[in-house]
């Protein structure tokens, strides 16, 4: 582990204005290749580091919005995205990957009049509270293979190509995922929710998977599809597991459907499935697994 590595901080809890995830530790390229051609679609995400709009708008998404419980999630979403509009590829990987040089504002100066009031504010809280900011750095991890794993770090043809397909700017509403029927009016094609999940769900170890995943279908996921997910075959990847055995997740997916445990739709068709992809950790690793619901009009 690099000394900056260390350094960062190990909480788990989630709160506006908290530490912050700066890359994604997921195989993101790998499941959304699996799910179908997101050309002119439209996608609501997770903001977190922001890799799961690049890599939406990378694969040709029309549009993306995100939220995020912790606003200063934004503010990595935003930094990033003008660093790789106006900045060449061999300055963005210096100023996140070179060990003498992470966050180094020298780097970031010559944008430094793009940036929103809360940007600016955001690293006047680094150069403050230094990396006790950031939550996580799977980019340097020897456990991650992030830039093998994330096109636009690891190709630089990705990398410029992901430059003429980002937006100025990204949408943002800071909620919870249970106030994204509140918040937003729009319906998508793909939503994106990483593992808030198995956060959600972090201290119910009387409830079995399945009893845990209805529950969540009944809290959460009905509301988010009835009211944001389009009626023509939308998607929510709703958890991704790390190193797991697919073929027991697709097995569990196939009960899990025929037990008709989500109330039944006389229009709406929703079911459950699993998608294995490449690990995200070191080789020879395993499978990263992704759960996905979808529904399409009967």
């Amino acid at each position: 582990m690099s000394n900056v590595d260390e350094q960062i901080s190990h909480t788990y809890s989630f709160q506006d204005r908290g530490p912050v995830y700066i890359f994604t530790n997921e195989n993101i390229a790998g499941y959304l290749n699996t799910i179908g051609d997101l050309r002119g679609k439209n996608i609501l995400s997770v903001a977190a580091s922001g890799d799961q709009a690049f890599h939406a708008y990378l694969a040709g998404a029309k549009h993306v919005d995100t939220f995020d419980i912790n606003s200063f999630q934004n503010n990595i979403v935003e930094l990033k995205l003008h660093m790789i509009k106006y900045l060449p590829y061999d300055k963005f990987m210096t100023f996140f990957f070179d060990q003498n040089n992470f966050f180094n504002c020298k780097i970031i100066e010559p944008i430094s009049d793009k940036f929103s009031k809360k940007l600016s504010e955001f690293i006047q809280y680094y150069l403050k509270d230094g990396i006790k900011m950031i939550r996580y750095r799977a980019a340097t991890a020897e456990d991650f293979r992030i830039r093998d794993k994330v096109p636009y770090l690891y190709s630089p043809d990705k990398y410029y190509k992901l430059r003429d397909c980002l937006p100025e700017k990204i949408d943002f509403k800071r909620c919870d995922i249970s106030e994204i029927p509140k918040k937003f009016n729009m319906q998508y094609d793909v939503i994106l929710l990483s593992n808030i999940f198995e956060y959600l769900y972090m201290g119910y170890n009387l409830l079995s998977t399945e009893q845990r995943i209805v529950q969540f279908y009944r809290d959460t996921l009905s509301k988010i599809a009835d009211k944001n997910l389009t009626h023509e075959s939308g998607k929510i990847v709703f958890n991704y597991m790390w190193n797991t055995t697919p073929d027991a997740w697709n097995s569990f997916m196939d009960y899990f459907n025929k037990k008709n445990l989500i109330p039944i739709s006389s229009t709406i068709e929703r079911k459950f499935y699993a998608r294995a992809v490449d690990a995200i950790s070191k080789p020879n690793s395993g499978w990263d697994v992704a759960l996905i619901m979808s529904q399409k009009q009967k």
